[in-house]
């Protein structure tokens, strides 16, 4: 299959600001090019949810985010690619528990919406603020450049999970 004309048929029509554009898909040498930091941090722009071991992190560890995010990346790449995500999950969950928080200065922010499905108000709470990770961040670069693209956790889809590399 020719993946650029199949991304270039699936350009998405976004509407922002009242002005109309289409976004250039994102390549993965797009992600590589950045210089490698010894140190990332991150700024949680909408509140992030995560969960590992069936509740919401109120701490977050960088294999958990890293986690979270292979998730999504896999789940995005099967259902709007057509194909499996081809990295050793294990190998780099093994990784990125080497990665250590240097500094965390996340606070829990709750977010309210109303369901007109279930007609009832929701919150939707989450992870504000600044991470400061340090460690063997290579294996790990492309995929935390796309996640800004792409955001991490649950309620992605309302918008929730944004976050920048600073």
């Amino acid at each position: 299959m020719n993946w650029r004309r199949f991304a270039q048929k699936r350009a998405t029509i976004v509407y922002k600001g009242g002005n109309i554009y289409r976004p250039e898909p994102i390549r993965w040498s797009d992600l590589l090019g950045d210089p490698l930091p010894e140190r990332v941090t991150l700024r949680f722009v909408t509140p992030v949810r995560i969960k590992y071991r069936e509740r919401l992190c109120g701490d977050l560890e960088f294999h958990i985010l890293m986690r979270s995010l292979l998730r999504r990346i896999s789940l995005l790449t099967f259902f709007h690619c057509g194909r499996e995500l081809e990295v050793d999950f294990r190998g780099l969950i093994l990784q990125a528990q080497k990665v250590r928080v240097v500094e965390s200065n996340l606070l829990w922010h709750d977010w309210l919406r109303y369901s007109h499905r279930q007609r009832a108000r929701l919150k939707l709470g989450g992870l504000m603020g600044e991470m400061t990770f340090a460690g063997d961040l290579e294996p790990f670069w492309p995929f935390l450049k796309l996640g800004e693209w792409i955001h991490v956790g649950k309620g992605t889809s309302f918008g929730l999970g944004r976050y920048r590399i600073l």
